[in-house]
């Protein structure tokens, strides 16, 4: 990805990045080793449409399969919890883990 960034005018290489999917207030799908575009200097990600299409078809079937969400408590940030339902490997389409405990989800985050 040859560009420079519309922020910062830094320069954009290419890299891969973990991406949170978000769907509403209910669910999250972690997504690993997307290939993105990221500026040296500011840190800005950039996707290419192909990968976000292929971005929502990993995670769209993942979340039907989750089902109808319940409510949700709300975190300590006072904005609703998500659920985060699944780990999934961009490069390989490999699910790594369907996601039972929010520590799991909190340790993927930290990492």
């Amino acid at each position: 990805m040859k560009m420079k960034c519309v922020y910062c005018n830094g320069t954009v290489v290419d890299s891969t990045t973990t991406d949170y999917y978000n769907w509403g207030n209910d669910y999250l799908v972690i997504i690993e080793n997307v290939p993105c575009g990221i500026c040296q200097e500011c840190g800005e990600k950039y996707f290419e449409a192909t990968i976000t299409c292929q971005i929502e078809m990993l995670a769209h079937p993942l979340i039907k399969q989750a089902g109808p969400a319940k409510r949700t408590p709300r975190s300590n940030l006072g904005r609703p919890s998500k659920k985060p339902i699944a780990v999934v490997n961009f490069a390989n389409r490999q699910l790594l883990t369907p996601v039972q405990s929010e520590t799991l989800w909190l340790e993927k985050l930290e990492d």
